[in-house]
């Protein structure tokens, strides 16, 4: 959120089923969230929803299932694809490219605003356990040349995408 300068700091992907709807995002780890606990967890109760334009239902099926692998995985607070681990936005393109459509775009770290005091201090706190920093690198400096030409897609790359169309939003913008 700091680095991509957006209010969205977190995004799931919805599924519907039993006339219930959940959420499939990574938090702690890759879970399947009731939408009402979801929401209630955000910053007064704000959200927005997006629909891929043109989704057929064979995909709309293909994309939850895509998600639903991931359930378990644990949070990636590295934002990263170079481990094990998925952040939330991470999971969102992972179950679109699944099923065979791409959105949002990956940016080098470098070009977000990472540094800020809130980014900055964060990684500091942090680096020793990244995982571009694991060999050999003993200094901050070194690990944050890697973590800057790593890449990421951010919750706000997704809702830039022109495919994705915004269809309700109770932000105040």
């Amino acid at each position: 959120m700091w680095a991509s300068k957006s209010l969205y700091s977190h995004v799931g992907i919805i599924e519907v089923a039993d006339k219930k709807t959940y959420v499939i995002e990574a938090i702690s780890k890759v879970s399947r969230t009731p939408l009402e606990d979801w929401i209630q967890r955000g910053r007064f109760d704000r959200y927005a929803v997006y629909r891929y334009d043109g989704l057929t239902e064979k995909n709309q099926v293909a994309l939850v299932e895509n998600a639903k692998k991931h359930l378990g995985q644990g949070y990636d607070i590295f934002f990263t694809s170079q481990n094990k681990e998925i952040y939330c936005s991470e999971l969102v393109s992972l179950a679109f490219q699944k099923t065979g459509i791409s959105v949002g775009k990956f940016e080098k770290v470098k070009d977000l605003d990472v540094d800020n005091f809130i980014v900055r201090s964060l990684v500091e706190k942090r680096w020793r356990k990244h995982p571009l920093c694991h060999s050999g690198i003993e200094k901050f400096e070194d690990c944050w040349a890697k973590i800057l030409d790593d890449e990421l897609v951010s919750p706000a790359s997704l809702a830039a995408d022109p495919r994705l169309k915004q269809i309700f939003s109770n932000y105040l913008w």
